[in-house]
């Protein structure tokens, strides 16, 4: 994904997902976001749901690509039709992570 945020406490990094859910705590969860944050267990919920979102999102890839049929053989055949569905498979999977586990 690319950007991440690093823990001042521990150095470990928060990834997008992380950040988005904790975008969506402030806002929405407060009750639960301070709770979390005073008793020092913000972050480590960060990163669990960053490690799962990412891992839920790799595994819905790459069973979305095998059904369509989004195979090296289309990429060298299309390589724009390929790059199309792609990009309609990751956009799919994104909104379904985003509503499994980022805004839950």
């Amino acid at each position: 994904m690319g950007k991440f945020i690093t823990d001042e406490h521990t150095g470990l990094t928060i990834g997008i997902y992380g950040q988005r859910h904790r975008r969506y705590l402030r806002q929405n969860k407060r009750c639960l976001y301070q709770y979390l944050f005073l008793t020092v267990k913000l972050d480590a919920h960060l990163r669990e749901i960053d490690h799962a979102a990412n891992a839920m999102f790799a595994q819905l890839t790459k069973q979305m690509t095998a059904t369509e049929g989004v195979t090296e053989a289309l990429k060298a055949a299309g390589r724009m039709e390929w790059v199309r569905r792609t990009n309609s498979i990751r956009s799919r999977v994104r909104k379904i992570v985003n509503s499994e586990r980022i805004y839950n």
